[in-house]
């Protein structure tokens, strides 16, 4: 999807991306992502969205390398799946930040 270099180190820049919660405070669009778990992210760790107006999307870590990269898995509520992954590396004085979505499909046949 996109391309950036920010200018801080490379693991402040990972530990804000990876901690979907935090989303709010960098992404070019309004959402309110929550988590749905206690604990440090990691593969399997759960979040919601309520940006699908009011409904909420389902959110699941599915990559995580600490400093390189972090993968998530997204259920729309309508049923509309979507997989990103967002990656990082030194840059220079600051760090490529890479955000890449995957295949969108659905869980029903389509057409209708």
């Amino acid at each position: 999807m996109g391309k950036i270099t920010v200018n801080a180190p490379v693991d402040k820049v990972f530990e804000a991306v990876s901690d979907l919660a935090r989303h709010a405070g960098w992404a070019a669009h309004s959402v309110d992502i929550s988590s749905e778990m206690d604990g440090p992210v990691a593969v399997g760790h759960k979040y919601s969205s309520n940006k699908s107006g009011g409904k909420r999307d389902w959110i699941t870590i599915t990559d995580f390398v600490p400093n390189e990269r972090v993968g998530f898995h997204v259920v729309m509520p309508n049923k509309w799946e979507l997989d990103w992954q967002i990656s990082v590396s030194p840059a220079g004085d600051g760090t490529s930040v890479e955000a890449r979505a995957g295949s969108l499909r659905s869980l029903r046949s389509w057409p209708p």
